[in-house]
C-alpha cells in the first residue's frame, strides 16, 4: 500500500508536464504484468498470491516513475543532485 500512495502522487506532476502516454503504456505493461503473475502466484498461494503479485506491480510502477521523474529532473535542472 505504501507503493500505491507514493506511486499515486506521481500522477498529477506527469499529468502537468504531458506524460500521458508514458502513464498509458506503463499502465499497460503492468497490467499484463500482473495478470500473468497472478495466474503463477494463485495456483500455489491462493489469495496471498493475488496480494504479492499486486504489491510487485506496484513496486515496479513506483521504480519506474521514479527512475524517469529523476531522468527528468536532471534534464530540467542541470546541476542538480538528486539521490
Amino acid at each position: 500500500a505504501i507503493f500505491a500512495l507514493y506511486t499515486f502522487s506521481f500522477h498529477p506532476i506527469l499529468i502537468s508536464l504531458k506524460k500521458i502516454e508514458l502513464m498509458q503504456l506503463t499502465s499497460m505493461f503492468l497490467l499484463s504484468f500482473n495478470l500473468l503473475l497472478d495466474y503463477i502466484l494463485v495456483q500455489f498461494y491462493g489469495i496471498y498470491g493475488a496480494a504479492i503479485a499486486t504489491s510487485v506491480t506496484y513496486f515496479l510502477m513506483f521504480v519506474i516513475y521514479e527512475f524517469y521523474f529523476r531522468k527528468f529532473i536532471k534534464k530540467l535542472l542541470p546541476g542538480t543532485s538528486i539521490e
